[in-house]
């Protein structure tokens, strides 16, 4: 059966955090359609929601006219593709439904029929995400400082990447985000850092909010010494400390002197987590915006001498560079596991 995925902002993005969902879970599946934002897969078997992925805005399943159910007689709707417009028209009369006609958007919406038409297929939009959720288990958190911490949709996306099936650890974990996503997606997670009263006290907050039953567990520590702590774990999922947080674009001097004191702390971490994931390690190098340009890291040389090398996929390129309007620093997302 064929699915339709409506990316997000980022389309490689979205297309590599599908694929690693579907591989962490052993499921086949084969790219008819890659174009625009749209993503359209054969899949034997999905019965998954949005709610499971942060890049992706909706997801539909291939249908025809005759198949589609109208229970009201007083409806929204919207169509992508002008071939099947008119023919849904037509349908609503014979059936003596009044619809209101809105135009197509990408963005989420509350329409009651959304059809997308590409080529000769038509899919209809079954599970549409929703920001405002989002928003609130975002703001609500006893601890949150919108300023640090990884976005939910981001955490999400790192999640599946890591294509952790039971359990992930996030060795910078600040107030946990990565940690809540991966606890409502019913894995076991660990956290470190410095600092573990934050975290501690939101993942109790939501495991008395969200009913979560997964176990978690919160190491006050140096990410560079995680092989102290941890024998094994399966993934590692992390936006790590990027250094000073940047109210304005910095001189290239600056920008150098931040980027060399991160490169001993990713190297300390990278030699300790070599012995301790077994799975794929997801990470985001960060690339500090200057005026003059920017400044980064040789980043693949120094996780290359850790033992790491990024993962191939034939569908992206890895890494993705995620590239937020407005911040003073740019992101790469690599995709990485051990070699030696």
């Amino acid at each position: 059966m064929k699915y339709l995925f409506v990316l997000g902002r980022d389309k490689s993005l979205g297309i590599l955090e599908v694929i690693s969902f579907l591989k962490a879970r052993r499921l086949t599946y084969k790219i008819v359609y890659s174009e625009k934002k749209f993503l359209i897969l054969e899949l034997d078997k999905f019965n998954f929601s949005v709610e499971e992925f942060g890049g992706i805005i909706k997801i539909g399943r291939e249908t025809s006219l005759d198949k589609i159910v109208i229970d009201k007689n007083k409806i929204t709707y919207s169509v992508y593709g002008d071939k099947v417009l008119n023919e849904l028209k037509k349908k609503f009369k014979e059936e003596k439904v009044k619809a209101m006609f809105r135009k197509y958007s990408d963005e989420p919406n509350k329409n009651d029929l959304e059809l997308i038409n590409i080529e000769d297929s038509i899919f209809e939009m079954y599970s549409i995400s929703n920001p405002k959720d989002y928003k609130n288990r975002d703001e609500n958190r006893p601890k949150f400082d919108e300023k640090k911490v990884v976005s939910i949709r981001l955490a999400k996306i790192l999640i599946n990447l890591s294509q952790a099936r039971y359990e992930v650890l996030d060795p910078f974990c600040g107030c946990g985000t990565i940690l809540q996503e991966g606890l409502l997606k019913k894995l076991d997670v660990i956290g470190i850092d410095k600092d573990i009263s934050d975290v501690r006290a939101n993942l109790n907050w939501l495991r008395e909010k969200f009913h979560t039953k997964n176990n978690f567990k919160v190491i006050k520590g140096d990410a560079g010494r995680l092989n102290f702590y941890l024998k094994k774990v399966e993934a590692i999922a992390t936006e790590p400390y990027m250094g000073p947080y940047l109210k304005k674009l910095l001189q290239e001097k600056e920008a150098k002197k931040i980027i060399a004191e991160l490169r001993v702390l990713y190297s300390n971490f990278f030699e300790a987590a070599r012995d301790v994931v077994k799975g794929k390690l997801v990470f985001i190098e960060p690339i500090i915006k200057i005026y003059e340009g920017e400044v980064s890291m040789d980043f693949q040389s120094l996780v290359e001498r850790s033992g790491f090398r990024s993962v191939k996929f034939e569908e992206v390129e890895n890494p993705i560079i995620y590239d937020l309007k407005g911040s003073k620093i740019k992101r790469r997302i690599w995709v990485l596991e051990r070699f030696k």
